[in-house]
């Protein structure tokens, strides 16, 4: 989160990103050792621009354009939680990183941590890491807490329809995890930390290389034991957790305009609990999920001219064993294998004068394989073309307008065309303007098209529908920047998003009436998010930061209900209020650090009871983290999280209280 900055139009015969960043420090700005955006980054140059109130204003940014450039300028307000934020914070995961940020709500279930953005569900909310997809949706969730916050430089977030320049998903929002770039100069980190709980974190990193060749490499332990919010049963709330991640990135620069990189990660994740049916049956769930992620990258600048090109593949395997005490009537056993293989290239330059252009081309393949597909092997084809114009209408005072458009083809579901036009405008040197109107749409997926789904311990079945169609969206986003004095920034922002064809069950008759109730996925449901968000951000130098926000959300849904009745009535799972607060103190002289944050989540309708409306109540959830770095190479830190030990079984299965210690060693 940074200040307001006055932007200055590039040159005729240089690239826009790269002008934004002329000022600017490179080792604050995005070196390319360090903070380079996606697949390449703004080279610095002498032509000079007012100098920004904040330094973290010269990061630079990619996601919301999908073309690099620097923070205070982007015309697609974009989010940055940056590299000093989360070391602060003290997060183990993305999860945890996100579950302190305004607007945002973070649920927890057996399908993992998902975020949902302006009150859409997480299955809306495009995930990328460094760009590119993440594989292994469960129930259409990307799990977050399996991205490890030691692997993470800083997380980019654009709210609203991103679907012009990113395809399918991007209905609520995109959330791009930025990876940690290679250094010249050989280092290296080793941290550990225990907790009450018998949790243990340990991670290590080594990295180094000349000026054309540097290598990162990293590794974690990570384990967490299970817990039980409702201890009148064997039934644990929460999973035991046990990781294990190895990753690397080498980047190859063979001239000043070309690089090269290759990043790799391998991830096994098991997840160990005790679940209860509603007939008392106790079963025994592991979880087993192995990946493997590679991506490779090329990445030429020229003068005026930038292209990108990138391959990217992914291998899931997913195995779930269900063991019943003492029968094996309820037992069962899944084995799940995603493959995902992804090309994008991208070509951006210049034109006529005040023109930035952007023209893309993605493909992918999509494989599944599971027992429970009713067609067998399932595979999916999908190919897009995109263009982007970014046009500096006016020096003084700014004004970038903003259009595109992406067209999608499909093997599933035909072609698909989203665009979008926005604008930017600086009246002054402190305000800024902002409006965007963009269409997003969500193709359902595999389990939701092909997989037949038996709960024997309820008593019904879900087969998927292979002529589903996309859900469809049309996002309308306005925002306020307004810096009053230099340190203070207030943000406000309103948005509504209207969904078509919400994917969701509908009963199916069927002649045996003593069998299991049997359900097909089906485009009957509507949608209505609409809102405001507004933040206040307070610095008095490095030592002491302050901010808080607050949002209001009002949403509506039309749905049909499991008896094929229609209704209207709020979405589930959204509170209308929602409240976050952070304050961070910094001694530096006394190698001290400190942050408490809070979320406050306002009530909101369930509806686990189909025929009655159920009012979760709000909470608070508080963490507080302290950290001492007595000496350049040594940092001792403690952290405590759910301090107010909030949360239910049902509603809020939040961990409880927990503290934990740690240390860590650089070279």
């Amino acid at each position: 989160m940074t200040a307001v900055a006055t932007a200055t139009p590039p040159p005729v015969d240089m690239p826009q990103s790269d002008a934004k960043n002329a000022d600017a420090d490179p080792k604050k700005a995005g070196s390319p050792d360090e903070n380079s955006a996606e697949a390449g980054e703004s080279k610095p140059s002498k032509t000079k621009v007012p100098k920004p109130p904040a330094q973290d204003d010269d990061t630079l940014v990619v996601t919301g354009t999908r073309t690099p450039g620097r923070y205070a300028d982007v015309p697609i307000a974009t989010e940055v939680i940056d590299r000093k934020e989360i070391e602060r914070s003290g997060a183990r995961t993305a999860a945890d990183v996100l579950e302190t940020q305004g607007g945002m709500i973070i649920n927890r279930s057996f399908r993992g941590a998902g975020v949902s953005l302006q009150g859409l569900d997480a299955r809306q909310t495009l995930i990328l890491v460094d760009g590119e997809r993440v594989a292994g949706r469960v129930e259409g969730v990307v799990d977050l807490d399996r991205i490890r916050s030691e692997h993470i430089e800083r997380i980019e977030i654009v709210r609203g329809a991103g679907s012009a320049v990113y395809g399918a998903d991007a209905i609520g929002g995109v959330i791009n995890i930025i990876t940690r770039k290679t250094k010249r100069a050989f280092g290296a980190m080793v941290s550990a930390a225990m907790g009450d709980d018998e949790s243990l974190d340990v991670s290590g990193v080594v990295q180094g290389g000349t000026s054309s060749v540097r290598t990162r490499l990293s590794a974690g332990r990570h384990a967490l034991e299970a817990y039980d919010l409702e201890p009148i049963d064997e039934a644990t709330t929460g999973s035991q957790v046990r990781d294990l991640q190895i990753a690397q990135r080498t980047d190859w620069d063979p001239s000043k305009a070309l690089r090269v990189s290759l990043t790799g990660d391998y991830a096994l994740r098991d997840r160990v609990g005790i679940d209860k049916s509603s007939a008392g049956a106790i079963l025994d769930r592991t979880q087993q999920t192995e990946s493997h992620n590679w991506i490779g990258g090329l990445r030429w600048r020229g003068q005026a001219k930038r292209a990108v090109a990138s391959f990217h593949y992914t291998h899931l395997v997913d195995q779930l064993l269900n063991d019943q005490r003492g029968s094996d009537a309820l037992d069962s056993y899944e084995r799940t294998r995603l493959t995902l293989m992804n090309g994008n290239t991208q070509f951006d330059m210049n034109a006529f004068g005040w023109h930035h252009l952007s023209l893309g081309l993605d493909g992918a393949v999509e494989t599944a394989r599971s027992p429970r597909i009713s067609v067998g092997d399932a595979e999916r084809l999908r190919g897009a073309v995109y263009i982007q114009d970014q046009w500096t209408v006016k020096d003084a005072p700014y004004l970038v307008l903003v259009t595109g458009a992406r067209f999608d083809a499909d093997s599933d579901f035909g072609v698909v065309a989203t665009p979008r036009i926005a604008v930017r405008f600086d009246p002054t040197e402190a305000l800024i303007l902002r409006a965007s109107v963009g269409r997003g749409y969500r193709a359902p997926d595999f389990k939701e098209l092909y997989l037949r789904f038996e709960n024997k311990a309820v008593g019904y079945i879900v087969t998927g529908t292979p002529d589903l169609m996309p859900e469809r969206s049309l996002s309308l986003q306005l925002g306020v920047d307004y810096q009053p004095s230099k340190g203070t920034v207030v943000r406000l922002s309103a948005f509504r998003n209207d969904v078509d064809g919400l994917v969701t069950f509908e009963p199916i008759e069927s002649a045996d009436s003593t069998g299991p109730e049997q359900y097909r996925y089906a485009n009957l449901d509507e949608g209505l998010t609409q809102g405001v968000e507004t933040e206040v951000e307070v610095r008095l130098g490095e030592a002491l930061r302050t901010r808080f926000g607050y949002t209001f959300l009002h949403t509506r849904g039309v749905e049909t209900d499991l008896d094929g009745q229609r209704r209207e009535r709020p979405l589930e799972g959204r509170p209308t209020h929602q409240a976050h607060t952070e304050l961070t103190a910094v001694l530096e002289a006394a190698g001290l650090e400190a942050g408490v944050r809070g979320v406050f989540v306002g009530e909101r309708p369930s509806y686990l009871d189909e025929d009655a409306e159920t009012t979760v109540p709000s909470h608070v959830n508080l963490s507080a983290r302290l950290g001492w770095t007595p000496f350049p190479f040594m940092t001792v830190f403690a952290r405590g999280e759910n301090l107010l030990d909030v949360g239910d079984a049902l509603y809020v299965p939040i961990r409880p209280r927990r503290f934990s210690a740690g240390l860590m060693g650089r070279l």
